[in-house]
């Protein structure tokens, strides 16, 4: 018996397959295997354009889902913090300046601060580096003309000099201020740190003291001391810590004991310790 050849169209066999008509059975005879082998060409190029069809649309959903993983989620806007004290929170504003070359001044600005925190409760005391009090002169007299009580630790470097982190606020308040009353609500006190064997002894803070005064602050009493090097500077510190409670700030009782500072030099950094 002859066979007979079926033929099949490619759109014709593309329609049976994508609506599933190939009856198995069909597909398993000599019928079946002459209409594919026919159409092997076609055949081929359609598997290739299908798994290339299905490879991209892989491709794409997969670009997408990084491409959705990459874009960052927007930054919440940072949360300000109000670093200056509250003025209506009742508490008297105190701050401390230190110029130093050493870290001495230092040290016995934030000795006097840690007495002042642990025994008057009533008081935001801070202790400030005067270089970095301010970024430039106009900021200078903007935030110095709010202060209310300072101390102001300074120390004469070198042939009657400021100290390095003193220098712009020297320059500024000695040279670029004219006299006047730009601080007509400070009470401030300054303790000088110097030594009597230089010529220019305690220069720094000799000047300072007049500015203030010229500018309308107050001192309660003329209570600006030199501090020796030479001899004990530890005794004058005491000596002028006894006269702070002037201020209305600080206990005569807890002022009236002896510091005690033991300095330890290690490369060139001072550690002041307060010792009662």
């Amino acid at each position: 018996m002859q066979s007979t050849t079926m033929k099949i169209s490619p759109f014709d066999l593309t329609s049976a397959i994508l609506k599933r008509r190939f009856d198995p059975a069909a597909m398993a005879s000599d019928s079946g295997a002459t209409i594919l082998a026919e159409n092997l060409d076609f055949v081929m190029v359609l598997s290739t354009s299908i798994a290339v069809l299905i490879g991209c649309v892989f491709f794409f959903l997969r670009r997408r889902s990084r491409a959705e993983r990459a874009v960052p989620s927007p930054n919440p806007p940072p949360l300000m913090v109000n670093t200056e004290p509250d003025a209506d929170d009742g508490k008297k504003k105190v701050t401390i300046f230190f110029g130093t070359q050493t870290g001495t001044a230092e040290g016995f600005a934030k000795a006097l601060a840690e007495e002042g925190e642990s025994e008057v409760r009533e008081s935001d005391i801070q202790v400030v580096d005067l270089d970095e009090y301010a970024a430039d002169d106009n900021e200078y007299q903007e935030k110095i003309k709010k202060e209310h009580i300072a101390f102001f630790f300074l120390a004469t470097y070198g042939d009657g000099e400021p100290t390095d982190n003193a220098a712009r606020f020297y320059k500024w308040f000695s040279e670029g201020t004219e006299s006047g009353s730009l601080l007509p609500n400070l009470q401030y006190a300054v303790f000088g740190l110097g030594n009597k064997q230089y010529e220019h002894f305690n220069k720094v803070a000799i000047v300072v003291d007049e500015m203030l005064e010229k500018q309308g602050g107050k001192a309660p009493h003329p209570i600006g001391s030199w501090g020796d090097d030479d001899q004990c500077i530890e005794d004058d510190f005491t000596a002028w810590c006894v006269e702070l409670p002037s201020f209305g700030l600080f206990p005569h009782s807890i002022l009236t004991h002896r510091y005690n500072l033991a300095v330890t030099n290690a490369n060139w950094i001072y550690s002041i310790l307060l010792l009662k």
